[in-house]
């Protein structure tokens, strides 16, 4: 009891991989005929994660002469799944709509590895809403957050809370939104798709709805990209694409950058109205980290973009490399002494090997 501290609402900050215990105490429960429901609204309690006790789950207690019932929320190692509000409340058994009850949550965020609780490597569809609401939370509140529409930016368009995300301040008419994520020099970015069930589907949209999609939003040194833009369109369109190793020039199909080299390759492809471009970036270098922009335009002048932003992370540097021995002109004055402050002991065995051997 004495590691519960009292709370009604709030913020709650913890480490990634720490066990978090939410207890909830309900009195005058059976007097009252009372329930007690946990609302809780995280990426892991929607992945039924809760169902796996191992991870996470409830320890329930009724005490009948204290006249009370306790409930404790367990999580045995937090990450930026469990990111999200936590509530509980006491209902009566005669209440049968348990959305009547209004409680305060507590917000926890969690600092580690992750910087959002989404999921970064797919597209996030979002459904029509007054005011538009682009649900782009961070991990906790260290994280900067920013926002761009149809690939130009868009944050004065918004208000934002790291507990919600993007509120839109009046209506818009943007199709595809990309959020960024930035803490220490690391950044992510969540792709989202503004679905508008009232659009009259006979009426060309002002923007072109352009998607894009990957396998992962990190690579590491030497490996391969792979974008796939999804452009829908009841005409033709030109594609382009802005990438960070040529940030003024854009790459076509045609183009002699994308024709003439082994870097960069395109595809295209048109499926029932959508146009596919996949993106190939060969042999990633620490200059292809940053923004792809995917742009299509058609003649009449109507035009979509999406952008995304892709980590290149170069695990190289955790490669030891072993330099061969220069041995001495005078390989008789050489000295296990002066092999000593080698801090390779791979090196220092076979300097002692190299003069055992010449003096035999």
């Amino acid at each position: 009891e004495a590691d519960f501290h009292e709370v009604t609402s709030g913020r709650l900050h913890i480490d990634e991989g720490t066990p978090m215990f939410l207890q909830c105490i309900s009195k005058d429960h059976f007097s009252s005929n009372s329930s007690l429901v946990w609302t809780i609204k995280t990426k892991a309690w929607e992945s039924s994660m809760w169902m796996n006790q191992s991870e996470m789950g409830l320890i329930e207690e009724s005490d009948y002469t204290l006249d009370q019932f306790k409930s404790t929320l367990y999580i045995t190692s937090t990450g930026a799944k469990d990111v999200g509000s936590y509530s509980c409340a006491q209902i009566s058994r005669d209440l049968m709509d348990i959305d009547e009850v209004t409680t305060q949550p507590l917000y926890v965020f969690v600092t580690g590895s992750s910087l959002t609780p989404s999921d970064t490597g797919q597209v996030l569809l979002i459904s029509s809403s007054h005011p538009l609401t682009l649900p782009c939370i961070p991990s906790h509140t260290a994280v900067t957050v920013s926002v761009t529409a149809n690939g130009q930016d868009a944050n004065h368009l918004f208000k934002f809370d790291p507990t919600i995300g993007f509120t839109a301040i009046s209506p818009l008419s943007f199709s595809s939104f990309t959020c960024y994520f930035t803490y220490k020099n690391i950044t992510e970015s969540l792709h989202l798709k503004h679905l508008s069930p009232s659009q009259d589907p006979t009426s060309s949209p002002s923007h072109l709805p352009v998607t894009l999609h990957l396998k992962q939003d990190t690579v590491d040194m030497l490996d391969t990209i792979e974008i796939v833009c999804k452009v829908v369109v009841d005409e033709a369109a030109d594609i382009y694409w802005t990438i960070p190793g040529l940030k003024t020039h854009e790459l076509h199909n045609e183009d002699l950058t994308v024709l003439y080299t082994d870097k960069y390759s395109m595809e295209e492809v048109i499926i029932e109205g959508v146009i596919i471009s996949t993106l190939m970036v060969e042999e990633v270098e620490e200059d292809d980290q940053g923004i792809y922009r995917c742009r299509a335009e058609q003649y009449n002048g109507q035009s979509g973009e999406a952008d995304i932003f892709i980590n290149v992370e170069d695990k190289l540097k955790d490669v030891i490399t072993v330099l061969p021995f220069q041995a001495s002109k005078d390989l008789t004055d050489f000295s296990a002494a002066s092999v000593s402050s080698l801090s390779l002991h791979c090196l220092f065995t076979i300097a002692m090997f190299m003069i055992v051997a010449l003096k035999v």
